[in-house]
């Protein structure tokens, strides 16, 4: 099966079932790529089969440690749910859960262990004690990281990010005025935010648009103006706040939008100034991760409540059946976790044409009966992304695009230690 994304001097070309894209100049054809056939004959493309196959040892290169579940919004999206419901991490679970990640690690490998909530800075004395015994246990192979609205951030702890070489991630939705329609203090944070910078700090962003207001190419100017040097933007994702038919249209022309606006600035100064997760990303998981693989959480990402309760990942904070385990016990396995495993194992994977890039989804929208939602989303945003790489008009530019965006994520990834590649952690709506 192929699909093909066509531009005016630019062919793309997928082959579904291996996930691999081809190209050719429109005017100067030698021959034309009109069915699976021709594209094995001409191409010599070997299919490649998406791994289902798994082994369930734990082995753990991320851990998300939830140092409370208070929180000091009151985000009407956040996938949290009820707040203060289990209060603070004790030192004592802290510890345990350290204890616990140090066990099922390679030593050998580096170990990302990420800071979430609620509102991980209420509880920034423990943070540091955390901070401080993880360097002990892990030494050189751990690196730390923050998802903070960004309301509690000073001076005091600006200095501690850049000393332990924490790398923040800030939830804002936009200027004040996108950001307070559903979260608060968009002024606050952003003067928050610009004494952050000052004192040398990097400042990414995570945004959550909804129906509401998507209006992606302002959004990223507004953080752009702000002098950010990454922006990952997510949809929501609440049962409540559905995007229409109508609404999706209208997202894939900003998404579409967005995307032309990233590639001229490549195309005129031979660089990319703010990263856009979903382009940078996206190119990647087009071009460079075939097949990708299905989520990791559970198998080598897990997330901590505050009672030291293990789950998958955070969106599984309010669905006690995703209970892995606890610190202070045995671990065990969860058997629904175990039968997520890739496209042709849920819904219509098979019958999509993303299969052999999107990897099944998020288990968690799977969870929550909103996977359909997320499928649209993903189907939208890559569609938008090749169509806008279509209209390239020469071959040599795309090549150069694609390279450019390559180094830039394993720069981003090696520097800042951020959209980790394998697990595509996204813990956004928060």
């Amino acid at each position: 099966m192929l699909k093909s994304f066509r531009g005016k001097q630019i062919e793309i070309i997928l082959h579904i079932e291996s996930g691999t894209f081809f190209f050719q100049n429109i005017p100067e054809t030698c021959f034309s790529i009109s069915d699976e056939n021709d594209l094995i004959e001409n191409f010599k493309v070997a299919k490649k089969t998406v791994v289902t196959d798994y082994n369930n040892k734990l082995l753990l290169s991320e851990g998300i440690v939830f140092l409370t579940d208070d929180c000091n919004m009151a985000c009407p999206y956040c996938f949290v749910g009820e707040k203060n419901r289990h209060g603070a991490m004790t030192e004592d679970t802290a510890y345990k859960t350290l204890s616990f990640f140090r066990s099922n690690t390679d030593p050998q490998e580096r170990f990302s262990l990420v800071f979430f909530g609620g509102e991980p800075l209420i509880e920034f004395p423990l943070m540091k004690k955390i901070t401080a015994e993880a360097k002990r246990l892990f030494g050189r192979q751990v690196g730390f990281s923050i998802t903070t609205n960004a309301l509690l951030l000073n001076d005091e702890i600006t200095d501690f990010f850049l000393e332990e070489n924490i790398t923040p991630l800030f939830s804002l939705d936009g200027p004040p005025f996108i950001n307070d329609r559903f979260r608060s203090s968009g002024f606050k944070i952003e003067e928050n935010l610009l004494r952050a910078k000052k004192l040398g700090l990097p400042i990414g962003v995570r945004v959550t648009y909804t129906p509401d207001y998507f209006k992606l190419s302002e959004i990223c100017d507004y953080f752009r103006n702000l002098g950010c040097f990454s922006v990952i933007i997510s949809p929501v994702s609440h049962p409540k706040m559905l995007f229409s038919a109508e609404k999706l249209s209208e997202l894939h022309s900003e998404l579409d939008n967005l995307y032309k606006i990233q590639i001229r600035e490549f195309l005129e100064t031979g660089k990319i100034g703010m990263r856009v997760n979903s382009f940078e990303f996206g190119i990647q998981d087009i071009f460079f991760t075939k097949p990708r693989k299905p989520c990791s959480a559970g198998r080598h990402s897990v997330a901590v409540l505050p009672n030291g309760d293990l789950i998958p990942c955070g969106r599984f904070a309010e669905n006690k059946e995703f209970i892995l385990g606890n610190v202070s016990q045995k671990t065990c396995w969860n058997s629904r976790m175990c039968n997520w495993q890739g496209p042709g194992e849920q819904l219509k994977c098979n019958e999509c044409w993303l299969k052999g890039i999107c990897g099944g989804g998020c288990p968690g929208f799977l969870d929550n009966n909103l996977i359909e939602n997320q499928c649209e989303f993903e189907k939208l945003n890559y569609e938008a992304l090749l169509t806008s790489i279509s209209e390239i008009d020469n071959l040599q530019s795309i090549s150069s695009l694609i390279s450019h965006v390559k180094k830039n994520t394993e720069t981003l990834e090696k520097d800042y230690g951020i959209w980790e590649t394998e697990n595509n952690t996204d813990e956004h709506n928060r």
